[in-house]
């Protein structure tokens, strides 16, 4: 559908943008050493449903901005990555693919060539829903990020968790919470942000490797805490370096 098609070249922007400002800054090391620390520190703080996000986002080579050049640049990659072929659509200017790796988690690839520009853009992600298994998820980050090298596709991972708070540990104040999670992460707050029914609070940390520079500021993790305005139930969002999903 060409309203999805718009909706994805967005999200692409946004994340370009933090690209071409020189927002985002990877550090090479140990694969999954980011991911696994933050699973270890937001686990204690979600229920058992929670939802993990693996993103890789990176430019590769050139797709001229055509829709025959994102379709060929996109099955290349597909195959090269062990994905299947594209999951078809309306709109051509889109390349994408689905797999499921264990239960309750899905991979997906998504190639296309953003407006006004020849370079290929590609998004890797990883999403869970439910109960998984962390070490297999580590090890399809590790097995994916051995091939996006190998294909010279080099860019940067994001890890998000995400899930409602047992209320036990909602026992104190939100901003409480927030300070706790903080602690987890080793980190010492450089932003924060709050309102009526959402907290945030931005981080550096020295147990993460992967960065972002925002103004004066070097960020590692972010973490957030919004409350469901039905239920009343508080949901914490926890990521590196950043939150780049709807908290």
């Amino acid at each position: 559908m060409r309203g999805q098609g718009r909706w994805v070249q967005a999200i692409i922007m946004v994340l370009i943008v933090l690209l071409s400002f020189g927002w985002i800054r990877h550090a090479e090391a140990e694969t999954g050493q980011d991911a696994r620390k933050l699973l270890a520190a937001a686990g204690p703080f979600v229920n058992s449903n929670h939802i993990i996000t693996f993103k890789y986002t990176s430019y590769f080579g050139s797709c001229e901005g055509t829709d025959a050049n994102v379709q060929k640049a996109g099955a290349v990659l597909a195959n090269a990555l062990g994905f299947p072929g594209a999951a078809g659509g309306a709109d051509a200017s889109i390349y994408s693919s689905r797999m499921t790796i264990v239960a309750n988690a899905e991979a997906s690839l998504t190639v296309a060539s953003p407006e006004g520009q020849q370079a290929c853009y590609a998004v890797v992600r990883l999403d869970t829903a439910g109960s998984v298994d962390e070490s297999q998820l580590l090890g399809w980050q590790e097995q994916m990020d051995g091939k996006l090298q190998e294909q010279g596709v080099r860019g940067n991972w994001n890890v998000m968790v995400q899930g409602y708070v047992s209320s036990e540990k909602m026992a104190d104040s939100p901003e409480r919470l927030l300070d706790d999670i903080v602690l987890a992460c080793g980190g010492k707050v450089v932003e924060s942000y709050s309102d009526a029914h959402t907290f945030s609070r931005s981080m550096v940390s020295g147990a993460f490797k992967a960065s972002v520079q925002s103004g004066e500021h070097t960020v590692n993790a972010q973490v957030a805490l919004h409350q469901d305005s039905t239920s009343g139930e508080w949901r914490v969002t926890v990521g590196t370096p950043l939150i780049t999903m709807e908290y």
